[in-house]
């Protein structure tokens, strides 16, 4: 009996046990230590250039244009599907047709305002957004700020980019973090695609990795 039940295992390991599930995993976890490293970084650099998002901001989460790699959702992906819940985003997602604004954004009361529902497990391109730099052509860093930071916090802005020009400031760069991202996993990260669009892929290949479904690629 014990000799069948070894087999039966070995040809139907338990879902969490199987191997494309495992890598899975393996690559959430480099993502993890490198999504803390973003928050470090990007921490420091408000807090020593003196900035800060305006108290229930989420205009940058409200447009309809965000986009994100299959990769970068893996972590909340998992996360959804370990607690039960991915199923229930999944099909708000698939409501907008995987498109427009991002399912996990919550509008609050005024325009402009509002909140993330899944903000522990947000990806890579949500973490740098408005705290990181960009070469310019010239091969310089420049602070790519956010519209309302530009507007309202100008000064500090000028002074941030002058910090980072003398070597004064470190600031999370977004190419840098995007190779990072292909160290991890170069096919999953290569391709921007809308942010409901890339759930539902990292979604599906969690699921079929559990042996869930054969998941039509093709979208």
């Amino acid at each position: 009996m014990g000799q069948l039940r070894s087999l039966w295992t070995a040809l139907f390991p338990p879902k969490n046990d199987r191997p494309g599930y495992a890598m899975i995993c393996e690559k959430v976890r480099a993502l993890e230590g490198q999504f803390k490293a973003v928050h470090v970084g990007t921490q420091a650099f408000a807090k020593a250039a003196g900035l800060k998002c305006p108290r229930g901001c989420g205009a940058c989460c409200a447009g309809t244009s965000v986009e994100a790699t299959e990769l970068e959702m893996l972590p909340l992906a998992v996360s959804l599907v370990e607690d039960g819940e991915a199923e229930i985003w999944y099909n708000l997602a698939e409501q907008r047709a995987f498109r427009g604004g991002c399912v996990f954004y919550k509008p609050g009361r005024k325009t402009g305002e509002g909140s993330c529902a899944q903000y522990a497990y947000r990806p890579l391109v949500c973490r740098l957004f408005g705290y990181s730099g960009n070469p310019d052509k010239d091969g310089k860093i420049r602070f790519s700020a956010c519209t309302r930071l530009r507007q309202e916090q100008a000064s500090c802005i000028a002074q941030a980019n002058e910090g980072i020009a003398a070597g004064r400031l470190n600031i999370p760069v977004m190419t840098q973090e995007v190779m990072k991202l292909t160290g991890i996993d170069a096919g999953l990260a290569r391709d921007l695609i809308p942010i409901n669009m890339a759930f539902k892929r990292a979604v599906e290949r969690v699921w079929l990795s559990q042996g869930r479904f054969a998941c039509n690629r093709s979208t």
